[in-house]
């Protein structure tokens, strides 16, 4: 992940021309350093562990090393797929999940095909009734 890409900035920005220039003096830096930033630039303030991630990004910078590997923040997330929520122990991904099941069901041609056991018909049946009877402008 590229330095920045959680923000959106112009390259002419003073303090980020600043940062990068001292970043740039540094030379090169051990892999954990990089490591530490990665997770600096995957922070999410709007993230509903925002608090858990805020600790474990200052507990790195304090111990110059990485406490957590990068590349597993957000794996349980359900863009990675229908089984991430599989290995979600906040139980977030399933409710997510459960809403994805309900709408494909809701554009599905075939409503029967392709339910999960583990989705929850109550839930399921309400969000269809809030989505209310399909038209092309709910479709796109």
């Amino acid at each position: 992940m590229k330095a920045w890409s959680n923000i959106q900035f112009s390259p002419q920005d003073p303090e980020i021309i600043e940062i990068n220039n001292f970043e740039s003096k540094l030379g090169t830096l051990p892999d954990k350093v990089y490591k530490i930033r990665e997770l600096i630039t995957r922070h999410e303030v709007c993230h509903f562990k925002y608090q858990q991630h805020l600790k474990k990004i200052i507990d790195s910078i304090i111990n110059l090393e990485p406490n957590v590997d990068s590349t597993k923040i957000g794996i349980n997330h359900v863009q990675n797929g229908e089984n991430a929520w599989k290995n979600d122990t906040t139980g977030k991904s399933l409710v997510g999940q459960q809403y994805l099941w309900a709408i494909n069901q809701w554009l599905s041609n075939n409503p029967k095909k392709g339910i999960s056991d583990n989705c929850d018909k109550k839930l399921g049946q309400k969000i269809q009734e809030w989505l209310g009877e399909k038209s092309s402008d709910k479709i796109y």
